[in-house]
């Protein structure tokens, strides 16, 4: 696995040990940045990433290469953290922090409006609809803020009434949600 475009394209990531973690493949993750650009015209520059089940943290990695003011990792998994650690050592520490917590533990705490946040949570846990509810009941989401969800194939999504689907993208056995806040119409 390596990081695909920005500042540090091609450089290798370490994948946590073990069959907790499903990393991201190649081929969805360019798939998702080239959407992400394409479609949503997301710039990262100036902008604050929330990798959440973040795994190698791959996702945050990217968009951290990409320019991204902030990445924040959380992960409870120690086999995550070890990894995300050694793929980001030689980034800025002042731009990257990581957590070892259970999710929506950690989501429960003071939270910080983030621009693009990253859920992809095992596969076999039903935590995507309560973890989009923490991260909106705790205003962990900036207005015109984007999250995209990764689950899998067939998963039936129950989209919480605070948000809206505006995309859906299904690869192989994996299906991308692309997900915002209702906006309010004025």
């Amino acid at each position: 696995m390596k990081i695909i475009g920005g500042k540090y394209k091609s450089k290798q990531l370490v994948t946590p040990e073990g069959a907790q973690t499903r990393p991201t493949l190649n081929r969805i993750k360019e798939n998702v940045f080239n959407i992400l650009g394409h479609r949503f015209d997301v710039a990262f520059e100036g902008k604050k990433i929330l990798d959440l089940f973040a795994g190698s943290g791959a996702l945050g990695i990217e968009c951290y290469s990409r320019g991204a003011d902030l990445v924040t990792f959380i992960d409870n998994e120690e086999t995550a953290i070890k990894a995300i650690k050694k793929n980001t050592k030689s980034f800025d520490a002042q731009q990257i922090k990581i957590y070892q917590e259970s999710v929506l533990k950690f989501l429960k705490k003071k939270s910080d409006e983030y621009d693009l946040v990253f859920i992809d949570p095992p596969y076999d846990i039903n935590i995507i609809e309560p973890t989009l509810k923490t991260l909106y009941e705790n205003n962990w989401i900036h207005e015109n803020g984007l999250i995209i969800v990764e689950a899998t194939k067939g998963y039936a999504f129950q989209c919480p009434n605070q948000f809206e689907v505006l995309d859906t993208r299904t690869y192989a056995k994996t299906t991308l949600f692309f997900v915002r806040l209702k906006q309010e119409v004025v």
